[in-house]
């Protein structure tokens, strides 16, 4: 397959699920990569067999379109405070974001509190272990000993 065949099947697969600019923006950004990669020296087909089939890229993007606008929306959307407050303002997002874009989203001191309680943890286990393997890295490192000093005594 070359360039504009790739282009084109992608083009084909993306027209229709997605905004006329998208799909232009993709195409763009799919036909300067392989310009660019070209540049650099590789050939056209080397390209297009690291890019490989140009539907599964579609259904990647508009994967990744779907859950963007879902994060979107979801973000976008409020409802009232669940106490029913109404009248004092205070509005809630819907609790669909995933949990990875609430943490990004969470005040300065609270990730920092979070690494630093992973940080915690992972130092106790690091410990644990060393304390549970202490005593036979302690052998090992005196049976390594000796037998070094057993060959330096043979040479």
């Amino acid at each position: 397959m070359n360039k504009n065949e790739f282009l084109n099947q992608l083009q084909v697969s993306l027209n229709g699920k997605l905004k006329a600019s998208q799909v232009e923006d993709n195409i763009q950004y799919y036909n300067d990569y392989v310009e660019e990669q070209m540049r650099r020296g590789r050939t056209e087909k080397e390209v297009m067999e690291t890019l490989g089939s140009p539907r599964l890229i579609a259904r990647t993007i508009l994967d990744a379109n779907e859950a963007y606008d879902r994060m979107v929306t979801a973000a976008d959307s409020t409802e009232p405070d669940p106490a029913g407050n109404e009248n004092d303002g205070v509005f809630r997002a819907r609790t669909n974001v995933p949990w990875l874009a609430k943490f990004l989203m969470a005040p300065k001191w609270v990730r920092s509190a979070c690494g630093i309680a992973v940080l915690v943890g992972v130092c106790a286990v690091v410990i644990f272990l060393l304390k549970f393997l202490f005593p036979f890295l302690v052998i090992m490192l005196i049976a390594l000993f000796l037998k070094k000093l057993f060959w330096d005594w043979l040479r």
